[in-house]
Protein backbone atom coordinates (compact mmCIF):
# COMPACT_ATOMS: atom_id res chain seq x y z
CA UNK A 1 0.00 0.00 0.00
CA UNK A 2 2.81 2.41 0.87
CA UNK A 3 4.52 1.62 -2.43
CA UNK A 4 1.40 2.56 -4.37
CA UNK A 5 1.30 5.84 -2.46
CA UNK A 6 4.90 6.67 -3.40
CA UNK A 7 4.24 5.93 -7.08
CA UNK A 8 1.20 8.17 -7.04
CA UNK A 9 3.14 10.90 -5.26
CA UNK A 10 5.94 10.76 -7.86
CA UNK A 11 3.40 10.92 -10.69
CA UNK A 12 1.65 13.85 -9.06
CA UNK A 13 4.92 15.74 -8.62
CA UNK A 14 5.84 15.11 -12.26
CA UNK A 15 2.40 16.18 -13.49
CA UNK A 16 2.44 19.37 -11.41
CA UNK A 17 5.98 20.23 -12.56
CA UNK A 18 5.16 19.67 -16.23
CA UNK A 19 1.91 21.59 -15.87
CA UNK A 20 3.68 24.54 -14.25
CA UNK A 21 6.31 24.60 -16.99
CA UNK A 22 3.67 24.53 -19.71
CA UNK A 23 1.72 27.25 -17.92
CA UNK A 24 4.77 29.52 -17.64
CA UNK A 25 5.73 29.04 -21.28
CA UNK A 26 2.16 29.63 -22.40
CA UNK A 27 1.40 32.71 -20.33
CA UNK A 28 1.06 35.86 -22.35
CA UNK A 29 3.50 38.63 -21.64
CA UNK A 30 2.45 41.50 -19.45
CA UNK A 31 0.91 44.29 -21.51
CA UNK A 32 2.97 47.34 -22.29
CA UNK A 33 6.43 48.12 -23.54
CA UNK A 34 9.38 46.27 -22.03
CA UNK A 35 11.37 49.44 -21.30
CA UNK A 36 15.04 48.99 -20.53
CA UNK A 37 17.34 51.55 -18.89
CA UNK A 38 21.14 51.60 -18.92
CA UNK A 39 22.60 53.43 -15.94
CA UNK A 40 25.93 53.05 -14.12
CA UNK A 41 26.89 50.37 -16.64
CA UNK A 42 23.98 48.14 -15.62
CA UNK A 43 20.53 47.42 -16.98
CA UNK A 44 17.55 48.10 -14.74
CA UNK A 45 16.19 44.65 -15.68
CA UNK A 46 17.98 41.34 -16.10
CA UNK A 47 14.89 39.53 -17.35
CA UNK A 48 12.23 40.50 -19.87
CA UNK A 49 9.22 38.60 -21.19
CA UNK A 50 7.47 38.70 -24.57
CA UNK A 51 5.10 36.53 -26.61
CA UNK A 52 6.32 34.18 -29.33
CA UNK A 53 6.56 35.84 -32.72
CA UNK A 54 5.26 39.23 -31.58
CA UNK A 55 6.62 42.53 -32.79
CA UNK A 56 8.41 44.05 -29.81
CA UNK A 57 8.80 47.79 -29.40
CA UNK A 58 11.33 48.62 -26.73
CA UNK A 59 12.10 52.10 -25.48
CA UNK A 60 15.78 52.00 -24.49
CA UNK A 61 17.16 54.82 -22.37
CA UNK A 62 20.88 55.34 -21.89
CA UNK A 63 21.47 57.50 -18.82
CA UNK A 64 25.26 57.12 -18.92
CA UNK A 65 27.86 59.24 -20.68
CA UNK A 66 29.08 56.21 -22.60
CA UNK A 67 27.75 54.12 -25.48
CA UNK A 68 25.32 51.24 -24.86
CA UNK A 69 22.95 49.09 -26.90
CA UNK A 70 20.57 46.14 -26.58
CA UNK A 71 21.45 42.98 -28.49
CA UNK A 72 19.53 39.68 -28.43
CA UNK A 73 21.24 36.34 -29.02
CA UNK A 74 20.21 32.69 -29.21
CA UNK A 75 22.25 31.91 -26.07
CA UNK A 76 25.02 33.16 -23.77
CA UNK A 77 27.71 32.33 -26.36
CA UNK A 78 26.44 35.42 -28.23
CA UNK A 79 27.39 33.97 -31.61
CA UNK A 80 23.93 33.81 -33.22
CA UNK A 81 22.42 37.28 -33.40
CA UNK A 82 18.64 37.57 -33.31
CA UNK A 83 18.57 41.37 -33.02
CA UNK A 84 21.27 43.98 -32.56
CA UNK A 85 20.14 47.46 -31.66
CA UNK A 86 21.90 50.56 -32.87
CA UNK A 87 24.59 51.93 -30.56
CA UNK A 88 23.36 54.84 -28.46
CA UNK A 89 25.92 57.33 -27.15
CA UNK A 90 24.57 58.61 -23.87
CA UNK A 91 22.63 60.13 -22.53
CA UNK A 92 19.71 59.56 -24.85
CA UNK A 93 16.73 57.41 -25.78
CA UNK A 94 16.04 55.18 -28.78
CA UNK A 95 13.18 52.91 -29.77
CA UNK A 96 14.09 49.43 -30.97
CA UNK A 97 11.62 47.27 -32.88
CA UNK A 98 12.18 43.57 -33.55
CA UNK A 99 10.23 40.35 -33.92
CA UNK A 100 10.47 37.92 -31.02
CA UNK A 101 11.55 34.37 -31.87
CA UNK A 102 8.73 31.90 -32.60
CA UNK A 103 10.20 29.18 -30.39
CA UNK A 104 9.31 29.59 -26.68
CA UNK A 105 12.60 29.56 -24.77
CA UNK A 106 15.07 31.71 -22.86
CA UNK A 107 17.25 33.97 -25.00
CA UNK A 108 20.28 35.97 -23.91
CA UNK A 109 20.59 39.74 -24.18
CA UNK A 110 23.47 42.08 -23.50
CA UNK A 111 25.02 45.45 -24.15
CA UNK A 112 27.65 44.65 -26.77
CA UNK A 113 29.94 47.30 -25.27
CA UNK A 114 29.77 45.94 -21.68
CA UNK A 115 28.62 42.30 -21.94
CA UNK A 116 30.29 41.17 -18.72
CA UNK A 117 28.12 43.40 -16.53
CA UNK A 118 25.14 44.32 -18.71
CA UNK A 119 23.19 41.18 -19.63
CA UNK A 120 20.10 39.14 -18.94
CA UNK A 121 17.51 36.78 -20.37
CA UNK A 122 14.45 37.33 -22.53
CA UNK A 123 11.73 34.76 -21.93
CA UNK A 124 9.67 34.03 -25.02
CA UNK A 125 6.42 32.22 -24.30
CA UNK A 126 2.90 31.72 -25.56
CA UNK A 127 1.70 33.16 -28.84
CA UNK A 128 0.76 36.62 -29.93
CA UNK A 129 -2.54 35.52 -31.49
Amino acid sequence: MLRLGLKMTKRLVIMVTVGLLLFLLGCPAAPGTPDLIAENNTFNEDSLRVRSGEEVTMVFENRDNTTHNFALYRDRDATEVIFRGEALPGPGTITYTFTAPELPAYYYFQCDFHPEVMNGFLTVGGTSS
